[in-house]
């Protein structure tokens, strides 16, 4: 096998482990909200929903594609010592500033009634979850994702316990209790990460490399370089939004009524929690095995792209099939009042949603070869189209557009494996495993059955 087996066996130990971190994590997390929502009431769950975006919303913000573009420059970094402690804090210098930017500036953001004390807190969260952020990252690309699974599931299990067991001794579920337990256990946890982080940087060779390929790219760290890929990176994030939820629901509310933008706010509800746990199986061992591969030859990129795409796409088959027949279910069964209409945009809608996953692989294998440039103007030419189709579509039917878009990713996707194609001989794994498609699709039929 091109790609060594103990490079092989660390990516697919680090997307067990991130499965088993995801999975649970996702779900323990749900359930903690659902119970919230229902004893605090709507109002109260405003308040402090509002306070949790603008944590993770500064902590997102202000990490500047640190993650996006770490695949490009950690083979440099793990080169010796000195090279971890020059390139990693080159790289990482803009996210620490943002964070203190946001730590100042997200205060004057917070609701007029929010009490000083839970300013405080929320400020100091700000800057605990980012540095938290950078070194599970950095953890990840070195395949420490046995350690990095272990402390986030030991953190949302002490978190929703310490708020509950508050609740029963009697305290008050308020923003105060909420964020300062999450302080508490988000400051321990981001001690335990930089243990480990230690660890990491202990086995690193004192002494440079020698080999010309690796120096010639560690020197590569400047400032210019830094501002120019994080730019790239965070256009490349910024592009996929326009095909979300989050951009797609407000048109159709604009163009065609709440009632189809509620329709598809609820399919992007399910939809981004399953794209999101396989963003966090998939994502960083992906970008760790194409930063070991990053000075390999031509055939072990080839295998590692081969590799990734076998695991990733088998998962997306399955999600696509469960979550399809899923609405398919519910409309055969008259389980939800979907007219022919409403079902034929929830699987379109759906479709596209997780169709932005199949080109995670291809935008991460373009970032690792600094191919980042080229990646953003291939999608700021899409972004084109989608404008076009937005602006002169029929305004009156809605299907008519999601099939544009859909058709737009499609083509997208094709050119983009093209691309990929003619510059690095790469293939993805678009193999089916009929035996997996049929368990999904029995699982799909048993859990509607047991709705109904």
């Amino acid at each position: 096998m091109p790609v060594s087996s103990s490079l092989y066996q660390k990516f697919s130990h680090g997307v067990r482990w991130n499965a088993l971190e995801a999975i649970p994590y996702q779900l323990i997390l749900a359930a903690h909200n659902m119970l919230l929502f229902g004893v605090i009431g709507a109002h109260a769950y405003g308040l402090v929903g509002t306070l949790f975006s603008l944590i993770f919303l500064a902590v997102g913000v202000t990490s500047f594609g640190f993650e996006s573009s770490l695949s490009t420059f950690f083979a440099d970094a793990q080169a010796s010592k000195v090279s971890y402690k020059r390139i990693i804090g080159c790289h990482y210098a803009p996210t620490i500033i943002g964070l203190i930017l946001a730590a100042v500036l997200v205060p004057g953001l917070m609701p007029t009634t929010t009490s000083w004390p839970v300013v405080v807190i929320v400020t100091l969260l700000i800057f605990v979850e980012g540095l938290k952020k950078g070194m599970r990252s950095l953890l990840h690309a070195g395949f420490y994702n046995r350690q990095t699974a272990v402390i986030e599931l030991f953190q949302v299990v002490t978190y929703v316990a310490l708020v509950w067991t508050g609740y029963g001794l009697g305290l008050q579920l308020d923003a105060q209790l909420l964020f300062g337990s999450l302080l508490c256990v988000s400051t321990a946890c981001l001690m335990m990460l930089g243990y480990q982080l230690c660890l990491f940087y202990a086995g690193l060779p004192n002494q440079e490399t020698s080999d010309a390929s690796v120096t010639i790219e560690a020197k590569k760290g400047t400032l210019a370089t830094v501002i120019r890929q994080r730019c790239y990176t965070t256009v490349t994030a910024m592009s996929h939004q326009f095909f979300s939820a989050n951009a797609l629901v407000p048109l159709f509310a604009h163009r065609f009524g709440l009632s189809s933008a509620g329709t598809l706010k609820i399919i992007g509800t399910i939809a981004y929690g399953a794209t999101l746990c396989i963003a966090k199986i998939f994502g960083s061992t992906s970008d760790a095995l194409f930063a070991q591969i990053k000075h390999g030859k031509l055939h072990e990129k080839q295998q590692a792209f081969f590799v990734v795409t076998q695991h990733l796409y088998a998962a997306l088959y399955g999600v696509l099939l469960f979550g399809a027949s899923g609405i398919i279910w519910l409309y055969a069964l008259d389980l939800t009042s979907f007219n022919d209409a409403a079902a034929v945009c929830a699987l379109l809608f759906f479709v596209i949603h997780i169709s932005e996953q199949f080109f995670s692989t291809y935008e991460r294998f373009f970032i690792t070869e600094n191919r980042a440039g080229e990646l953003m103007l291939f999608n700021g030419a899409t972004i084109g189209c989608l404008y076009a189709v937005l602006r002169y579509a029929p305004s009156t039917n809605p299907i008519l557009m999601l099939q544009s878009v859909l058709c737009i990713r499609l083509v997208s996707f094709a050119l983009l494996s093209s691309v990929a194609f003619a510059w690095w001989r790469i293939r993805p794994q678009l193999k089916i495993n009929p035996l997996y498609l049929a368990c999904s699709l029995a699982l799909s039929l048993i859990c509607f059955l047991m709705v109904r």
